[in-house]
């Protein structure tokens, strides 16, 4: 008689049930890439109370679709909207929508907003792409007399999928009081509507950039190049030890 036949059939028994045990139940979400980002305000018309509403997201696939979100600010078009939006007209409606698509994330006016992307993947059915924003709305924030509109811009492989906002607002902790500095340099524009403010210390031969934020371009822009004192509240933000940013209120000076 052979025994090893009932030995063997034993064996692969209990390898199919080993595989069957080991094999995962159910799916996991996938980590959808992002190819780059692009983020920035521009300053408009609109004076009412800010909005504390959370951001809202616009997928784009072609140059069309790109103009047709534009649009939505046509209304809101200032010296500073328009230079913006027509900087991301040029930019974006080059991209090579047969191969990617442009994921656009905006604000309602509002003052003090601040905003990131902590996460973007498939969710487990592999059905729809999320993308996770956290935002703030700072309660120290200067009150401009004219809100702005920000913007998170993410150009991602091109998908046929629904794509769904996840917003989560931060609170924030103790408020503390603002720091108002003056700060003289000279004004450059840098990434296309964005505007800086570059100040040499000749005692000390280092260089200090301020990066403006919500900037007034019907009063700044015909300054770049030029040696200017600025009034503003300096953010407690760390970028380095030689770069800042500041939340522009008014020019205290212009060097001809």
């Amino acid at each position: 008689m052979n025994r090893g036949v009932p030995v063997m059939r034993s064996i692969v028994f209990a390898a199919a049930l080993a595989g069957l045990v080991i094999r995962p139940s159910a799916a996991m979400a996938e980590k959808f890439p992002i190819i780059s980002v692009n983020d920035g305000s521009f300053t408009t018309h609109v004076s009412e109370s800010p909005s504390t509403q959370p951001p809202y997201i616009q997928v784009v696939r072609s140059s069309d679709g790109l103009d047709n979100v534009l649009s939505q600010f046509e209304r809101l078009r200032g010296s500073h909207a328009r230079y913006t939006l027509d900087n991301i007209r040029r930019k974006y409606g080059k991209l090579d929508y047969s191969q990617k698509m442009l994921l656009t994330i905006f604000t309602q006016p509002a003052s003090g907003y601040s905003m990131r992307v902590t996460k973007a993947e498939k969710d487990e059915s592999g059905g729809v792409i999320k993308v996770e924003v956290k935002y703030s709305i700072s309660s120290t924030a200067y009150k401009a007399l004219k809100k702005s509109v920000y913007f998170i811009l993410l150009v991602t492989p091109k998908s046929d999928l629904p794509v769904m906002l996840i917003t989560e607002q931060e609170k924030k902790g103790k408020v503390k009081a603002r720091k108002m500095v003056e700060v003289t340099g000279v004004l450059m524009e840098y990434g296309g509507g964005k505007i800086q403010l570059v100040a040499y210390s000749k005692s000390k031969g280092k260089r200090k950039t301020y990066y403006i934020k919500e900037p007034d371009m019907e009063t700044l822009a015909p300054l770049i190049g030029m040696k200017v004192t600025l009034e503003g509240e300096e953010v407690r933000r760390e970028i380095s030890a030689y770069e800042k940013e500041l939340i522009y209120e008014r020019v205290v000076q212009v060097e001809q």
